[in-house]
């Protein structure tokens, strides 16, 4: 993937990852770089930027996103811009208040977008003709036993690490 600004030494926003079983206070993010967007406008604690069209079908009101590493709250969603809010520590602590219209920013989608999305592709999957229906019923309860059964080890996993 293309990025923006990282061919080049300079400041970038960093937190240390969490542990397994560490208490939850935000979004999940992971780092990684789906798309370059460009800043359309900047005010004082407001920033609106224009998305690649790929990354439009994961911009929801009220959902994540991250802008240069910095996980942010969607306040607004119009055709391929999304807006957000900076509040004055998310400028003090970030590179965000050096962003100004025209700028090329990282983004990074909703994690559990990109999962839904992956899990909607894989229960609308036409049967094979090879495979008798009753075979993609069970490809599909299949499916959906392994991620209950995932959520479930989470939540185990979590119970049985100490505070």
């Amino acid at each position: 993937k293309v990025t923006a600004g990282l061919d080049r030494p300079g400041p970038v926003n960093l937190e240390k990852a969490l542990r397994f079983g560490d208490r939850i206070g935000g979004h999940l993010v992971t780092g990684h770089v789906d798309g370059v967007g460009e800043v359309v406008k900047r005010r004082k604690n407001f920033l609106q930027v224009k998305l690649p069209p790929p990354l439009a079908r994961y911009m929801a009101t009220k959902g994540s996103v991250c802008i240069d590493g910095v996980s942010l709250t969607i306040n607004r969603v119009q055709g391929l811009a999304f807006e957000v809010n900076l509040i004055p520590h998310t400028l003090k602590v970030t590179t965000l208040k050096r962003l100004a219209p025209g700028a090329k920013v990282n983004l990074e989608v909703d994690l559990a977008a990109r999962y839904l999305e992956r899990l909607q592709e894989l229960s609308m999957e036409k049967p094979s003709p090879l495979q008798p229906a009753e075979e993609q019923q069970q490809h599909s309860e299949d499916i959906e036993r392994a991620v209950y059964d995932g959520m479930q080890d989470l939540r185990v996993r979590k119970e049985r690490l100490p505070e």
